[in-house]
């Protein structure tokens, strides 16, 4: 008797890892998210917090910039 539950369960787990490994494979590719690491954004014009309008130009310094996207819980 014992050694039929673990035959079964066995089998079970063989069946259950082949079918997680077909799911993984026919997965889609992630979508991709914005531009790749050094490669340059499209312009934008935004207001930031306080009404002024801002564009990539005049927040970008001589070393770049460091663009941060928050959403709050307030939205």
């Amino acid at each position: 008797m014992w050694k039929r539950f673990l035959i079964l369960n066995g089998v079970a787990l063989v069946v259950l890892c082949a079918g997680i490994s077909a799911a993984a494979q026919n997965a889609p590719a992630p979508a991709e998210k914005g531009p790749g690491v050094g490669r340059a954004i499209p312009e934008f014009r935004l207001r930031d917090q306080f009404g002024r309008e801002q564009t990539f130009a005049s927040l970008a310094g001589r070393r770049g910039l460091v663009l941060l996207f928050y959403r709050s819980a307030d939205w």
